[in-house]
């Protein structure tokens, strides 16, 4: 046979060095890919974790300033003065006029976001700043086009962006009383508003945080992002497979794999009382490239003890074979 033809010496060194090397390789091999593994597992409960946090802070921002509308709305100088607002003398008018001006400037006297305010029907205004300032949704009739949003939800609230990225909520505006509608009420805030929120997370080169709506526009990003909101997300694929994972009615929100401007993976997020979804994605590559720096620390380590190996094999086979030969000879 092949090995009978092969030395003792030979064959006691192969065998002691396989015998030192082969448990090496296999062990650094399980280890890289349960580093690869455990790397992917750990940012991907972190990125998770951070997407849900991200996601209830930008849900309690606005929440604060749909409040501050309610209660603008709820004020009797609304609920009656305005409703009866074409009723009412001249004089009245004014007074009613400088009254709400004076009520909407207390309510965003420290919020700096604030571009435009008004609380509107068909027969009266009040307007807190002006709607020229760079709002556009793409139609003449800014109001017009609000009223017809906030009446198509049926009195809930509703946000979106414009073209300009600046942030849009507005509501129909009922009677405490008859709970009858007769105004609509519209806030704009600057495109910063929510961006700023974003921005303060920074997951590192190539990561990136998206606030995206159903129809794929980009509603906040993060600060390396040359995307503004206002604009079409250029990767339709995100919301794809976020739209797959929701019809699954999948709890764990994560996407595996997501090809953007490269393979990422992603978790994501949606906020309530919106068609928004906040993603958090951070490229594969950077994820690999920690276990990568395990497998390299696993191959020097794997050739030291080769060389180990190697020198234990030589003595050991040669403490064999020299007794040997002396009785041959």
């Amino acid at each position: 046979m092949f090995v009978r033809s092969i030395k003792i010496k030979q064959r006691l060194f192969a065998t002691f060095l396989l015998l030192g090397i082969i448990p090496v390789l296999i062990l650094g091999l399980a280890a890289s890919l349960e580093s690869r593994k455990a790397v992917r597992g750990l940012v991907g409960t972190y990125s998770g974790q951070l997407a849900i946090q991200l996601g209830v802070t930008v849900q309690n921002e606005m929440e604060i300033i749909k409040n501050r509308v309610f209660e603008i709305t709820l004020d009797p100088l609304v609920q009656e003065g305005l409703r009866n607002f074409e009723k009412s003398a001249k004089a009245e008018q004014f007074k009613m006029t400088d009254e709400l001006k004076k009520a909407y400037q207390t309510a965003f006297v420290n919020e700096k976001k604030v571009k435009f305010f008004s609380v509107y029907s068909d027969k009266a205004s009040i307007d807190y700043g002006k709607l020229e300032t760079g709002i556009n949704l793409g139609s003449g009739d800014i109001k017009a086009e609000v009223a017809a949003r906030a009446k198509a939800a049926k009195g809930a609230p509703v946000w979106f962006v414009d073209k300009n990225g600046n942030l849009i909520m507005c509501y129909t505006v009922s009677g405490v009383k008859n709970k009858k509608p007769f105004a609509t009420a519209m806030l704009a805030l600057e495109a910063s508003f929510l961006s700023d929120i974003v921005k303060k997370v920074n997951l590192g080169n190539g990561a990136q945080v998206e606030l995206i709506n159903k129809e794929n526009i980009l509603v906040a990003s993060s600060p390396n992002d040359i995307l503004k909101p206002g604009e079409a997300f250029p990767y339709p694929v995100l919301l794809e497979e976020i739209n797959k994972n929701e019809a699954k009615k999948q709890m764990i929100r994560e996407l595996q794999n997501l090809k953007l401007s490269e393979t990422m993976y992603a978790s994501y997020c949606p906020i309530e009382g919106t068609d928004w979804y906040l993603v958090s994605a951070v490229p594969l590559k950077k994820l690999d490239g920690s276990s990568a720096a395990i497998r390299v620390n696993i191959f020097v380590t794997g050739c030291m003890c080769t060389l180990g190996a190697f020198a234990t094999a030589i003595f050991i086979s040669r403490t064999i074979t020299k007794p040997l030969g002396k009785i041959v000879k």
